[in-house]
């Protein structure tokens, strides 16, 4: 508890240095921003790249829309951030030195090694948006890509250009050493807009979202694990409607309808009249409008 409530501390430290100069592409952990706004913001990239939808030559259908998207990863991220580097960066901003020693100290918690931070803490995911800000800046204004997003160590660009991008990439890398990163070379790979790009949970394509496979496959095992222990009294009806509610928000902001009703059908098999009308509303439910929903259908069960 103690440990979180540093972590806090620093963030809200920092927060208000550093929000003024992240570029508007920056989408993790920050407020307004998130994966939902990340989504959007790729919908109207794909839009404006491929001129609303213009297809290539000789399209055999009309999702093979022109544009190109280099979906791109870092290897090993967290594992290689440099702690002497991230101070660095730090300290162009923060004057401070009993913030910078907390800061040391923290970094120093994780396994006392000079490379890399803890995935999950606040400030982890802080200092990664830090850590990489050059690099937005580099994307953005040397490369000068207009059509750029990053989520974390995830980002992709969209251009109508596949030999552009592909000098992006290269330019991209090297820059990256100077950070002591590099890109994943199975995982940062150019594509075809209407052959689909993984982002984000969803396989996106110019008309539509899918949930990717595995998320899919691994939500309907926790299902099962979920359906059991309520079953047997191992978890209250409000933690499973909570984890279930979490997975409907994200899911429908893709093109779910069968997904949701197959998971609907599933839980319906074993739950009681009530819970099942919770989940159906939820199904017709625009996601903005779950958290009142919830609180009402929740409080009359």
């Amino acid at each position: 508890m103690k440990n979180r409530i540093i972590h806090h501390t620093i963030v809200n430290i920092l927060d208000p240095i550093y929000e003024k100069i992240f570029v508007d592409n920056n989408y993790a952990n920050r407020i307004n921003k998130g994966s939902i706004a990340a989504l959007k913001k790729f919908d109207t990239f794909k839009r404006k790249i491929s001129k609303n939808g213009i297809l290539v030559p000789y399209a055999f259908n009309n999702n093979m829309v022109k544009g190109y998207i280099l979906k791109a990863d870092i290897r090993k991220f967290f594992d290689s951030i440099e702690q002497k580097r991230l101070i660095e960066i730090l300290k162009r901003k923060i004057r401070d030195e009993k913030v910078i020693w907390l800061i040391i100290k923290i970094l120093k918690n994780f396994d006392n090694k000079k490379v890399g931070m803890p995935l999950g803490n606040m400030t982890s995911q802080f200092f990664a948006n830090v850590y990489l800000n050059d690099l937005d800046y580099f994307v953005k204004h040397r490369l000068k890509m207009k059509y750029y997003i990053r989520y974390v160590d995830d980002f992709v660009i969209l251009h109508e250009n596949k030999e552009k991008l592909e000098e992006c990439k290269d330019k991209i890398n090297k820059y990256l050493k100077h950070l002591k990163l590099e890109l994943h070379p199975d995982k940062s790979k150019i594509f075809s807009i209407y052959k689909g790009v993984d982002f984000l949970g969803f396989k996106i394509f110019y008309f539509y979202k899918l949930v990717r496979k595995r998320n899919v496959s691994y939500f309907n095992r926790k299902l099962d694990e979920f359906i059991e222990k309520y079953k047997t009294n191992e978890i209250t009806k409000e933690k499973f409607m909570e984890s279930v509610r979490g997975w409907f928000a994200y899911i429908m902001w893709g093109d779910t309808y069968k997904l949701r009703k197959n998971i609907l059908r599933n839980i319906s098999r074993s739950i009681k009249l009530c819970f099942f009308l919770f989940f159906t509303l939820l199904f017709f439910t625009n996601p903005s409008n779950f958290s009142t929903l919830h609180f009402h259908i929740f409080s009359a069960l």
